[in-house]
């Protein structure tokens, strides 16, 4: 599918900035919309209840802040850097782009996708830069299965839910790939292709060892202890380069949107 997203966006509004921020403002209102408009000076104009709840802000404490100096308390110093590079191509080119936000914290991976547009008034003056962001999280089943048969208390919702348990980095990266019902030889694969060397036996034997350590005697028992501790979800680090990552083109090859 060719959504032409490289081509200029070729079109204006006809209205002021304030028309546009009330307009912002009635859709976050109806839909709970993650949004955050920004001025030609990077200042934000306008931002949403649900933007604000999202990365941990009070509204008043964002109008009229710099956009990047907020965000230097969520995300490093490079993705900062990374930030003025891709808002600044956007503006130059007209094109609306979508990405793959990941960001590192400790020993997993945050992630989420945004929308991002330029939208100028009538005179081909930028009017502000539209962002919208959508939390990217993997299905789970369990999730699903709990909520339509009024099932609670069992599988978490939130990585609060999640077991204090401490693993080594190739356990947990081990652990996610099995509960999702990777083989020996595919987790082997995968872990070698991207972080360390490890053979299908050694991963065998860190599965044994994981069975201990969750105080289970079987396979099945060590994936339902995964699924409830919430294992399928926790991403490691390792696995996703920080980063803003552009999927404009691969978007619907990726199942984001």
């Amino acid at each position: 599918m060719n959504l032409s997203f490289n081509q200029p966006i070729r079109q204006a509004v006809s209205a002021t900035l304030d028309e546009y921020i009330n307009s912002c403002q009635l859709m976050s209102q109806a839909l709970g919309i993650s949004q955050v408009l920004l001025n030609k000076e990077n200042q934000i104009v306008f931002a949403s209840p649900a933007f604000a709840q999202q990365f941990n802000f009070g509204i008043e404490e964002l109008i009229g802040e710099n956009f990047n100096h907020k965000m230097a308390g969520v995300f490093s110093a490079s993705w900062i850097k990374q930030l003025d590079i891709v808002h600044a191509q956007i503006i130059t080119k007209n094109q609306r782009r979508i990405y793959l936000e990941v960001c590192k914290k400790n020993t997993l991976v945050e992630t989420h996708i945004s929308h991002k547009a330029p939208v100028f008034d009538q005179k081909g003056e930028l009017l502000c830069l539209h962002i919208q962001y959508k939390p990217f999280t993997i299905a789970r089943l369990a999730n699903l299965g709990a909520k339509f048969h009024k099932l609670e208390g069992y599988y978490p919702l939130t990585r609060d839910g999640f077991a204090q348990v401490e693993l080594s980095r190739v356990q947990q990266m081990i652990i996610y790939l099995y509960v999702r019902n990777y083989s020996y030889t595919e987790i082997a694969a995968w872990i070698t292709r991207f972080s360390h060397q490890i053979s299908p036996t050694a991963v065998n034997k860190q599965l044994s060892k994981l069975k201990t350590i969750f105080n289970v005697d079987s396979s099945d028992a060590l994936k339902d202890v995964s699924f409830k501790y919430g294992y399928d979800v926790a991403v490691p680090v390792e696995f996703l380069p920080e980063g803003i990552h552009d999927i404009t083109e691969d978007a619907f090859d990726l199942w984001l949107c």
